[in-house]
């Protein structure tokens, strides 16, 4: 499975990419709104994990986007904030993650993924 992480930190796109590794998925990274939105043009995801708040185009946008045009792809949304976390949600996001959350969280957000 291939996983597109999102968010404006790099170094939380790093650390989800080497844990899902760890999982077993191939990983691509978009620092910003725009980039993801290209990424998802041009690649094939089964997954998305998008922060609340990406430069350019922010995760409630993103999670809108996949769920009109990519339905079968899961998207997971995570914030530090419970506010972002219901916009998130009512977005479309399949699963949302309070940050910050610990491996066992994130496993448990993909294993509920649908076949």
């Amino acid at each position: 499975m291939k996983v597109l992480v999102v968010d404006g930190n790099q170094n939380i796109t790093g650390i989800l990419s080497c844990l899902l590794g760890l999982f077993g998925y191939v990983t691509d990274e978009a620092s910003e709104g725009r980039q993801a939105l290209q990424k998802l043009e041009h690649g094939k995801f089964d997954i998305v994990i998008t922060d609340s708040e990406v430069n350019s185009i922010d995760g409630p946008e993103i999670c809108k986007f996949v769920k009109a045009h990519f339905q079968n792809i899961y998207v997971i949304g995570m914030s530090g904030y419970l506010s972002a976390l219901k916009d998130l949600s009512d977005a479309g996001a399949d699963f949302c993650l309070a940050k910050p959350f610990c491996l066992n969280q994130l496993k448990k957000a993909i294993e509920c993924r649908p076949c």
